[in-house]
């Protein structure tokens, strides 16, 4: 595929008016995919995949390369161009007033299926409403920040909700009861100092994001907040969460159709607060390392923590891609992790658990 992207590039540097050979649109919609990195829009998280942001830098460099591509010429630009407008990423209030002002003057708010709000800072209500006047087909949106009541009940107003994804701190307005199935499918973990349990309008709640250390190791407080989350499968702990074993203990407990634990962590603190054992309803474990190259010295340690886990139910080891890529360039360290998963009984997948 880098080769037609490539060729591609010389044709339109060399004649700027030529022409794509002709192929259906539908082919060469697929071929931009595929060069870009873009799977079909999923109207729903699935069990691996969680709304959370992509690290700054690699959605910078994504964006780049995906705009760089869509110049090839005019016929791919008028094909590509939608497919982009897809997923939309505001980093800040100051990319909200951008996206904004595109969206008034092109039409390609149709396009677009899902929102990220990735600033902390709060939204600028006045024009998040108006950009999301011009989104009408949005499925997906996660907002990083708190938000008011006046945008959540604007956000739950929208026809084709399945997803909203934000940090819970008691202050949301629910829609009505007929809506509630479809909201909710993902949320990051309260603030602190929410004191209460979760309503049951989150009861078809699926995954939950821890993205900083919560400081609940209490069960049977952490019992009382989470008696109506019954139904949650997945649960991600980000970069900034330092201890998730005395949560997860409690967890484990309570939550009984939990499928997949995930965790974005750093071999060294991995290695201080390793999991020693899963339920066995758990079946997929996922490890994301913030620095995935790593000396075979390092990924030895790591085999001797994953041998000591157990976890009747436990099949796959989940690895980030840069982690699988860097073994593979460590013949070694490669057949030392494979040895570790076939004498657990134990496959690995690849990929990151961003949508």
């Amino acid at each position: 595929m880098t080769t037609v992207i490539k060729s591609l590039a010389k044709i339109a540097l060399a004649k700027p008016k030529a022409e794509l050979p002709k192929l259906p649109e539908e082919l060469w919609l697929d071929i931009f995919r595929h060069a870009c990195g873009l799977s079909d829009f999923c109207d729903a998280p699935r069990l691996l995949s969680f709304p959370v942001a992509l690290p700054k830098k690699l959605l910078l460099r994504r964006m780049k390369f995906q705009r760089r591509i869509i110049l090839v010429c005019k016929a791919w630009y008028r094909i590509a161009l939608p497919c982009l407008y897809e997923e939309i990423a505001v980093l800040d209030n100051a990319g909200l007033h951008a996206i904004a002002d595109c969206m008034s003057k092109h039409l390609l708010g149709h396009s677009t299926k899902r929102l990220d709000f990735f600033a902390e800072e709060d939204v600028d209500e006045e024009t998040f409403f108006a950009l999301l006047d011009r989104l009408d087909n949005l499925k997906i949106v996660t907002i990083a920040s708190s938000v008011s009541a006046s945008i959540s009940k604007r956000i739950f107003a929208l026809p084709n909700l399945t997803v909203f994804c934000n940090t819970w701190n008691g202050s949301l307005q629910f829609p009505e009861p007929a809506f509630q199935k479809y909201v909710f499918r993902a949320m990051s973990f309260p603030f602190p100092g929410y004191n209460g349990e979760f309503p049951s309008a989150l009861s078809e709640l699926s995954q939950i994001y821890f993205p900083h250390s919560v400081h609940i190791v209490d069960p049977e407080e952490v019992s009382i907040l989470c008696r109506n989350l019954q139904s949650v499968t997945s649960i991600l702990f980000g970069y900034d969460h330092v201890q998730y074993s005395p949560l997860l203990s409690c967890i484990f407990d309570i939550l009984p159709n939990l499928h997949y634990i995930g965790i974005q962590t750093t071999f060294q603190n991995f290695f201080k607060d390793s999991i020693n054992a899963f339920p066995p309803s758990v079946h997929t474990f996922g490890l994301i390392f913030q620095s995935p190259k790593a000396k075979t010295r390092t990924y030895r340690r790591l085999c001797e923590i994953l041998k000591q886990i157990q976890g009747d139910g436990l099949k796959v080891i989940r690895l980030g891609e840069e982690t699988v890529h860097d073994l593979r360039s460590r013949p070694s360290a490669a057949a030392l992790v494979e040895e570790t998963f076939m004498a657990k009984g134990w496959r690995m997948e690849v990929g990151d658990q961003y949508v």
